[in-house]
């Protein structure tokens, strides 16, 4: 907790203030359809972490990588990837505990984080099933209402909408937001490899100004088939930036760079 940093002002709101979601929240929260495969997190052969998408290993998250996120603004050698260093184990305070995050915020000064996932921006760049990036979608979703419920709104929760199916992408925004969703982000990009703006999304988007909802569109893992070249330029830069003034899911720290995925893959 050494270095938090206590913001000057009264009634500062964190706006990208990401968590790190436990490894079982997806068995707990998915439908029990789709839990065969559901997203895990599981040891290989060198007892490295792994993570599982439908019911494979990633292919764009190298074994250990994970590890990164939760060591994220600790030195380069706290990152390297080993047996000893679990995504579990290296997560900070106040990132996987609602009570632990708003004793966090209190220390900080900060009246409000607007909260964001971090496995959920990796899952969407493999899955090509509509109704399985659905179902981790809904599964999500439900973990990050019941992790805000009780924090009496300083807690924000946005909702992850796969763009898969635009029906269900009505469905679950409008079930989110009942369970108490403040906003939506939804990734880059689409499944179906169709524009935000496509006809087929109209109804989805005449929804979120029904129920005043803002959505984002949030940088998260791409797949190279449908990676467009300086989508966000200068994302390097602003990842630096990112990095040293915000620490992601808990004290301000140091920066370090990105060690979790494969060459070329973020």
């Amino acid at each position: 907790m050494s270095g938090t940093y206590k913001f000057p002002y009264p009634g500062a709101i964190d706006a990208d203030g990401h968590i790190l979601e436990p490894p079982d929240i997806w068995e707990k929260y998915i439908d029990p359809q789709f839990r065969a495969r559901t997203i895990r997190l599981r040891p290989n052969r060198d007892g490295l972490e792994m993570l599982e998408i439908g019911g494979r290993p990633s292919k764009f998250m190298i074994p250990g990588g994970l590890t990164f996120a939760g060591a994220m603004g600790k030195p380069i050698e706290e990152q390297v990837p080993s047996p000893e260093r679990t995504y579990g184990n290296t997560a900070p305070f106040g990132a996987m505990d609602p009570q632990e995050r708003l004793a966090l915020m209190d220390q900080e000064g900060l009246e409000r984080a607007v909260l964001y996932p971090t496995i959920a921006l990796v899952w969407e760049a493999e899955v090509e099933d509509v109704e399985l990036a659905a179902a981790y979608a809904r599964a999500y979703n439900r973990w990050i209402c019941d992790f805000c419920r009780d924090s009496n709104g300083r807690l924000v929760p946005i909702a992850h909408i796969s763009f898969g199916d635009p029906q269900e992408a009505v469905r679950e925004l409008e079930r989110a937001a009942k369970d108490g969703a403040e906003g939506a982000f939804v990734a880059p990009y689409t499944i179906p490899n169709k524009s935000h703006a496509h006809p087929d999304y109209d109804r989805f988007w005449a929804v979120t100004q029904e129920l005043d909802l803002p959505v984002g569109i949030h940088p998260c893992a791409e797949p190279p088939t449908k990676r467009v070249h300086q989508r966000f330029k200068e994302m390097q830069k602003w990842a630096m930036w990112h990095f040293n003034v915000h620490g992601g899911q808990g004290p301000l720290q140091t920066s370090s760079r990105c060690t979790a995925c494969s060459p070329g893959t973020c």
